[in-house]
């Protein structure tokens, strides 16, 4: 962003440090902002409400309405189709519960948020017009329940153990089920393991928050079968899918086009990493992650550095593994990505389905270039990347010629995330829970490096493919991670080949 010609240097940088403050909001932060300022700023464009959605065709007994699906799912489809069995694009949680659980209550409570959500019940079909969302009554949304108080004390948790990996490793027919299950599993009469595993196709990490909060509301809540007092959704999945697509079709992301076009001309793949293993010509989604715990000195030390170089410490984070992805790839000019939760619109917060989108951020790492020079480089791109985020990243892969055909590694192949700190979401009245860990061993892309909170401070926390690298390799790349913001922290004006 330009600064106006002769302006003061402080009034520059507060209006950088406004915009940046802006860009954290939530959609529900600025929709408050928005009604405590009383009035939209002049020349200012209203915001036309989401419409509801009209179905391709509504009938059947039990009655089933039929949408188009999002470009986002036609994209999951075809990944699904590479391996329709796989758990890959599953996304389970678990929690160890003890204390008197109502188990009725539990299963009334799941059964009222499927209903109240129309994704979670939800098949999909190819026809003539295309990839088809199907949304259904909820009847069919799978509960198990297994009572293990049968069994010798002592070979209760191997049995639990056993089932919940088992369920966790098991995919969807997204045509004949819904993409929703639960399992329960007791240990003792006060004691048990609860699992829940969704499809990605319909469902997010805000999805995730939504949901947990909305069965926590409906098993603390009356006892019926309907709402239990939560309010009443505006919209489903299907009327953000159809809005969505209207503004593609009809011009109305122009300017995002644009941008993406311009920012992304010349790209073809994402970082080539050095490889333990040739690359499979079918992906088999096999992955494991390595965890490397953060001094909590060091980040505070981050973020010290950060704030002054007016940049948050996801930035820094991000600046510091595109200056690993240099050293490892050679490459100068590099892609990495980035998940956003695409919830710009406070009446899509209560919202459960797939709405997140990704962002393919270009940096260039030259030689001789200050690192607090390369973090301010990094700031305005991912300040820029999110005032165009509305653009889908299926629509951005379209407009790159030669993405598809290249056969190295896929523009979406590395990617970068932070993890916030939240409370525990899943609240059951006089229940003590407490999140059960899972290992999937699966991984979406080559390499997905996530900053995650912890009980006591942070983690980098990588999940790598297994298909094109070993374990020592990944640990090598996190101790180097680490030790670039050790150098970082220690002289933010050294340069980046130094770093």
């Amino acid at each position: 962003m330009k600064s106006a010609p002769n302006a003061p240097e402080s009034s520059v940088s507060g209006r950088s440090d406004l915009r940046q403050h802006l860009a954290g909001l939530s959609a529900t932060q600025r929709a408050a902002l928005a009604a405590r300022l009383g009035r939209r700023p002049e020349g200012s464009v209203a915001v036309d409400p989401i419409p509801k959605a009209v179905p391709l065709r509504r009938g059947g007994h039990p009655p089933v309405s039929e949408y188009p699906a999002s470009r986002s799912q036609q994209r999951m489809w075809f990944l699904y189709q590479l391996a329709p069995e796989s758990a890959v694009y599953c996304v389970p949680s678990a929690w160890h519960l003890r204390g008197p659980l109502d188990e009725r209550r539990l299963e009334t409570a799941y059964r009222a948020v499927v209903h109240r959500h129309e994704a979670l019940r939800t098949t999909f079909s190819l026809e003539d017009e295309g990839l088809v969302q199907r949304v259904h009554d909820g009847a069919g949304a799978a509960w198990e329940f297994c009572d293990l108080t049968g069994m010798p004390v002592h070979e209760r948790l191997r049995a639990a153990e056993e089932a919940l990996q088992r369920s966790s490793h098991r995919g969807f027919d997204l045509e004949a089920e819904l993409p929703i299950r639960m399992l329960l599993l007791r240990l003792g009469p006060e004691e048990h393991l609860l699992m829940l595993q969704v499809h990605h196709i319909v469902f997010d990490g805000a999805s995730r928050l939504v949901l947990l909060k909305d069965l926590s509301g409906l098993y603390a809540g009356p006892a019926t079968d309907g709402d239990g007092g939560l309010p009443s959704l505006a919209l489903q999945a299907a009327d953000i899918a159809a809005w969505q697509e209207q503004r593609l079709t009809r011009g109305l992301l122009s300017r995002d086009e644009s941008f993406w076009t311009s920012s992304l001309a010349g790209v073809v793949g994402g970082p080539e990493l050095p490889r333990d293993f040739e690359r499979p010509d079918f992906p088999t989604f096999s992955g494991e992650t390595r965890v490397r715990v953060l001094d909590p000195a060091l980040r505070e030390r981050l973020q010290s550095v950060a704030g002054a170089e007016g940049a948050t410490l996801f930035m820094l984070w991000l600046a510091a593994f595109a200056i690993l992805l240099r050293r490892e790839s050679g490459r100068t000019d590099l892609v990495i990505c980035i998940p956003i939760s695409g919830r710009t619109r406070a009446e899509v917060e209560p919202v459960i389905g797939y709405l997140a989108n990704t962002l393919p951020l270009r940096m260039r790492v030259p030689d001789g270039m200050p690192f607090r020079e390369f973090l301010a480089q990094v700031r305005s791109v991912v300040l820029d990347a999110h005032a165009h985020q509305e653009m889908p990243v299926e629509r951005v892969l379209e407009l790159l010629p030669g993405v598809r055909e290249h056969p190295g590694a896929p523009l979406l192949s590395v990617i970068f995330g932070v993890r916030e700190r939240t409370d525990p979401v899943l609240r059951l009245p006089g229940v003590s829970v407490e999140e059960w860990d899972l290992r999937t061993a699966t991984a979406r892309m080559d390499l997905y490096l996530a900053v995650e909170p912890t009980a006591t401070g942070w983690r980098a926390a990588a999940e790598y493919c297994t298909d094109l690298f070993k374990a020592p390799r990944v640990d090598g790349w996190l101790e180097s991670w680490q030790r670039i913001l050790e150098r970082v922290a220690g002289d933010p004006g050294r340069c980046v080949e130094d770093c």
